[in-house]
């Protein structure tokens, strides 16, 4: 599996989408049967087909960021690389200050979906 870099709208939320890619990395890096692959410079972040081929990940998992009057969207889509396809998606809506607690839901929902699908 890799987690890509996810892709804000405002170069102020750079950190916002690090810290949730990480998040999603230190939790998933955790499970017995899932092998994160590490980070890589020079893959494309806006192609998870491609940074999933070139990081020989049979899944990946990618997503976006977006702020607006102090509340947060966050979209996140795991990508079977072999089926070349979406095998779910949610977007998941919170206030600023609920970062920490928005970052453990996105987490936990994954770890849910990986598991009951048996990427």
């Amino acid at each position: 599996m890799a987690v890509l870099d996810f892709r804000t709208t405002a170069f102020e939320d750079v950190a916002l989408g690090a810290g949730i890619r990480d998040t999603l990395r230190a939790r998933l890096g955790s499970l017995d049967d899932v092998a994160v692959r590490p980070p890589r410079s020079g893959v494309p972040v806006d192609d998870a087909l491609i940074a999933g081929r070139q990081l020989e990940a049979d899944v990946v998992l990618t997503g976006s960021v977006q702020r607006q009057d102090g509340r947060l969207r966050v979209v996140v889509e795991l990508v079977d690389v072999r089926l070349s396809r979406v095998v779910w998606g949610q977007t998941f809506d919170r206030e600023r200050s609920e970062l920490f607690e928005l970052q453990d839901v996105i987490a936990g929902e994954a770890i849910r979906v990986i598991k009951a699908s048996r990427l």
